[in-house]
C-alpha cells in the first residue's frame, strides 16, 4: 500500500489553512498507475487553499467560487508547463497521462468524463472567473513540502485562457495505447476516491487476507479427504480435479493468467474452482478470491458450501449481492444504544462490503462486469481491490454470446496488469474469441489477446455417469393447466423449472388447488435466504425419505 498524506497548516491572512490530501494504491505494481496515482493524489485537494473553500470549513458566510476539484485540476496543470522536462519524463512523454491526472483530479467527487471532454463548460467559466478576479494563490509554496518543482504560479497564470478549449484536446488527441490508458487511468480514479471515502471514514484493512490464506489448504484438504471416494462419480471427479491442478501447474509456470475450465454439470465445478485457486494461491500467495456467479439462487447455493468447505473462517467470507444481508449489522445495530461509538463499526463493515475488503467474496456477474467496464464514483470503489486477487467466474454462458469473447479478452488485460488470475467455468464449452461483427477492430483494441488455454479433457462428456438426463420435446407448448395434470399423474418426486417467479407463483396456486399426494414447495427469491435454505433442506430429507414420501418443488 502507497500512502501520501498531505496533512499540513499555513497561516494565511489571520487564519490557518487545512489542506487534506490522502492518496492510496493498493498493491501495484504498474509504474505508469502508480504515477499516475501519486501525482493525482498529491494535487487533488490542492484546490482547498482557496480561501472561498476554506471560509466554507469555517461555516461562514461563503460569497464567489469556493469548489476546489477544478482548481486542483488547473494547479496541477501549472505545475506540469513549468516542469515540463521533469514529468514527461515520468512518462516518457506519453501527453496523454497528463490528460488523465486531469480529468481524475477534476472529477475525483463525481464520475470520469468520457475524453476528450475533461471539463465542463460552466463549471470551468466559474472558475475562469475566479482565477481573472483573484490574487495569487501559494500553491507552489504549499507544495514544496511534497515534491521538488520548480516555482509556478496559478491565478496569474497565461495557462488559465485556453485550459478548457485548447488543452484538453491537445493532451488526448492521440492515445496510443487505449486498452492501457483504459485501465490505468480508471484505476488510479478508482483507487483515488476509494482512499478519499477510506480516510473521511477513518477506514483501515487489516491483514484478514494473510490469515485466510495461511489456513486455506488445510481447510479445502480436510473437507476433500471427507468427501466418499469410493462411488464411481467421485473417483472420476477426483481425476478431473488431479488433472485440472497438473495442467494449471504448468500454465502458472509460463505466466498465463486466466483459464478455461470446461466440465460436464455435476462434475463438482465448484471445488475443482476451490482447489485450482489453491494452487494458484501456492504459485503466489496472499491474493483475494471473488466467486461470481449469475443468479442470486446460485450464489447463495456457493455461499452455503464455501462456509462447510472453510470451517470456522467463516468472518473471511461475504456474499455480496442485490439479496445479501450484511452479517454484523445487527449485532452491531443492538450495541449501538448502549455504546454510540459503534456507529464507527456498523460505517467501518459497510465500507468493507461497498469496497469488497473480504478476503474471500461471493457475488453476481453484475457486480463484477460493471465493475470492470464502469466510470461511475460508487461502482469503481471495489476495483482497487481487484489487484492481486483470484477471479472464479462460473457460468460464464450465461451472459450474451457476444460478451463472451470481450470479457474475457478484458479480463485476461487486466489480470496482467494488476497480478490478478481468472478461471472461467462452464459446462456448455462457449467461443472466447473476440467478435469480428463489430464496427470497431477488437483485436486491435485487445492487441495480443489469446483464449485461456483449457484445463480439462474434453473427454470427461463421454462418461455415462455424466449421462444423468432424459430430455423428450414436446411437439407443442403447453398450457398452465396441462402442466399441473402432467405433475399429478407423476408417481415420484417432481422438480418443475420456470422460467420466472410468477411463473411459479402460478403453478403453485393451480397445484395448491387440485389433491396431491406429495408435499408441495413453492422456492423462488421473493422468500428470504434463511425460508430458501429450509425449503431447500426439507426437499433433500423428503427426497431420501425410506417411507416413501415425496415432494413436489416449483422453483426458477
Amino acid at each position: 500500500m502507497l500512502v501520501v498524506d498531505l496533512t499540513q497548516y499555513r497561516s494565511h491572512p489571520d487564519k490557518q489553512l487545512l489542506v487534506h490530501t490522502h492518496g492510496v494504491v493498493e498493491g501495484v505494481k504498474q509504474r505508469t498507475t502508480l504515477n499516475i496515482a501519486e501525482l493525482a493524489a498529491i494535487f487533488h485537494d490542492v484546490g482547498k487553499l482557496n480561501p472561498n473553500f476554506q471560509r466554507k470549513l469555517d461555516k461562514l458566510k461563503v460569497g464567489g467560487y469556493s469548489n476546489h476539484a477544478y482548481l486542483s485540476a488547473f494547479g496541477f496543470l501549472c505545475y506540469c508547463t513549468a516542469n515540463q522536462e521533469a514529468i514527461l519524463k515520468i512518462f516518457k512523454n506519453e501527453k496523454e497521462w497528463l490528460g488523465s491526472i486531469l480529468a481524475i483530479i477534476a472529477h475525483h467527487h463525481g464520475d470520469l468524463p468520457d475524453f476528450p471532454m475533461i471539463l465542463k463548460d460552466e463549471e470551468y467559466s466559474r472558475l475562469l472567473s475566479f482565477l481573472n478576479e483573484n490574487p495569487d494563490l501559494p500553491v507552489t509554496e504549499f507544495m514544496r513540502n511534497f515534491i521538488q518543482h520548480n516555482p509556478f504560479p496559478v491565478l496569474n497564470n497565461p495557462l488559465k485562457e485556453y485550459f478548457r478549449n485548447d488543452l484538453q484536446y491537445k493532451v488526448t488527441k492521440v492515445i496510443s495505447h487505449p486498452l492501457d490508458f483504459f485501465l490505468e487511468t480508471q484505476f488510479a480514479f478508482a483507487s483515488l476516491i476509494a482512499a478519499d471515502k477510506s480516510d473521511a471514514s477513518h477506514y483501515q484493512n487489516n491483514d484478514s487476507i494473510q490469515i485466510f490464506c495461511l489456513h486455506y489448504h488445510d481447510k479445502l484438504n480436510t473437507y476433500l479427504k471427507k468427501l466418499s471416494s469410493d462411488t464411481e462419480l467421485n473417483k472420476i471427479r477426483t481425476l478431473m480435479r488431479e488433472e485440472a491442478n497438473k495442467k494449471i501447474k504448468e500454465e502458472l509456470l509460463n505466466g498465463v493468467k486466466v483459464f478455461s475450465l470446461t466440465a460436464p454439470t455435476g462434475s463438482g465445478k465448484t471445488m475443482m474452482l476451490l482447489s485450482l485457486a489453491g494452487e494458484i494461491l501456492k504459485h503466489q500467495n496472499n491474493l483475494r478470491i471473488i466467486y461470481a456467479l449469475p443468479y442470486l439462487s446460485i450464489t447463495e447455493q456457493v455461499d452455503i458450501v464455501c462456509y462447510k468447505v472453510f470451517d470456522g473462517l467463516s468472518d473471511f467470507i461475504y456474499r455480496v449481492d442485490s439479496k445479501s444481508e450484511n452479517r454484523n449489522f445487527e449485532e452491531l445495530q443492538a450495541k449501538l444504544d448502549k455504546d454510540p461509538t459503534v456507529i464507527k463499526e456498523i460505517l467501518a463493515s459497510q465500507f468493507a462490503e461497498d469496497t469488497f475488503d473480504y478476503p474471500f467474496i461471493i457475488t453476481t456477474f453484475v457486480r463484477l462486469f460493471e465493475t470492470l467496464a464502469s466510470n461511475r464514483n460508487a461502482t469503481l470503489l471495489k476495483l482497487p481491490n481487484f489487484s492481486n486477487t483470484i477471479f472464479l467466474i462460473d457460468e460464464i454462458q450465461s451472459l450474451p454470446p457476444r460478451l463472451y469473447g470481450f470479457f474475457v479478452a478484458l479480463l485476461d488485460a487486466f489480470c496482467k496488469k494488476f497480478d490478478s488470475y481468472a478461471l472461467i467455468s462452464t459446462a456448455t464449452m462457449p467461443n472466447f474469441v473476440l467478435p469480428q461483427n463489430n464496427k470497431h477492430n477488437l483485436s486491435e483494441f485487445f492487441n495480443g489477446y489469446m483464449s485461456p488455454p483449457e484445463l480439462l479433457s474434453l473427454e470427461y462428456f463421454n462418461k455415462q455417469v455424466f449421462n444423468r438426463y432424459h430430455i423428450e420435446r414436446l411437439p407443442n407448448p403447453i398450457e398452465l393447466k396441462e402442466l399441473a395434470d402432467t405433475i399429478k399423474t407423476e408417481h415420484g418426486s417432481v422438480l418443475v423449472v420456470l422460467n420466472t417467479i410468477q411463473d411459479t407463483k402460478d403453478l403453485f396456486r393451480e397445484l395448491s388447488e387440485r389433491p396431491i399426494d406429495a408435499e408441495l414447495m413453492l422456492l423462488n427469491t421473493h422468500f428470504t435466504p434463511n425460508d430458501r435454505k429450509a425449503k431447500i433442506e426439507r426437499s433433500a430429507e423428503l427426497l431420501k425419505d425410506k417411507k416413501g414420501r415425496c415432494v413436489i418443488l416449483v422453483s426458477t
